[in-house]
């Protein structure tokens, strides 16, 4: 997965401008001793009749990793950010070696964005355009092929010990 940042709110609809900022925002935030990818608990969802093994990313250290770092993902399989409130969410693809989708979801489950993002880009910033509570990035292309689209709804039930604190 990609690094996370949480987006203050008054920052989301100045997306042009805030790209350098969240950069150095963002190095400043990972350690230069990262141990990702860390091991996170996993739940399985269902999307399109078809079972999709997600990675559960609910601590702030747990989202900054994301599926940095990683050489390989298997073809059902990604990582759900959860957010502690509803709030704008931004990711960047350094070090994260996967061409990926991400899925921006509301609190209800609605998804109100995917977008396609390109591997090891330290430059480009991947928004949502509004606030959300979750995030699902899988491999490129992973949506499309299984008729996933904005305005699909997801059911997204956490374990009681899978909540962001």
């Amino acid at each position: 997965m990609a690094t996370v940042l949480q987006l203050p709110r008054c920052l989301h609809t100045t997306k042009a401008l805030f790209g350098l900022t969240f950069a150095l925002y963002l190095l400043a935030l990972v350690p230069g001793g990262n141990a990702c990818p860390l091991q996170l608990t996993s739940i399985v969802i269902d999307i399109n009749d078809v079972q999709l093994n997600l990675e559960i990313a609910t601590t702030p250290e747990a989202r900054r990793c994301g599926l940095s770092k990683r050489a390989a993902l298997p073809p059902d399989a990604g990582m759900l950010f959860v957010l502690p409130e509803t709030m704008p969410f931004a990711v960047w693809m350094k070090d994260t070696r996967l061409p990926l989708d991400i899925a921006f979801i509301e609190a209800g489950g609605k998804i109100v964005a995917i977008e396609q993002m390109d591997p090891l880009h330290s430059t480009k910033i991947y928004v949502s355009p509004q606030a959300v509570l979750y995030a699902i990035e899988v491999h490129r292309g992973w949506f499309k092929a299984h008729h996933v689209r904005v305005g699909d709804i997801l059911n997204i039930s956490l374990p009681a010990d899978a909540k962001a604190p």
